[in-house]
């Protein structure tokens, strides 16, 4: 199953860019609602391949 949807805002695209990659504000979101959270990677920042 794949959705997608497409909604124009009035933001530049590296604000919009920061806003969508928040991680850590999702990881909180998704801590507060009882998910568990674990790092699959070694990164001790972010950078390319973190997972």
């Amino acid at each position: 199953m794949q959705f997608s949807t497409k909604e124009d805002i009035e933001a530049s695209m590296a604000d919009a860019f920061a806003l969508f990659a928040d991680f850590d504000q999702f990881e909180r979101s998704a801590l507060r609602r009882g998910a568990q959270v674990r790092r699959t990677d070694s990164l001790k920042r972010k950078d390319v391949g973190m997972c």
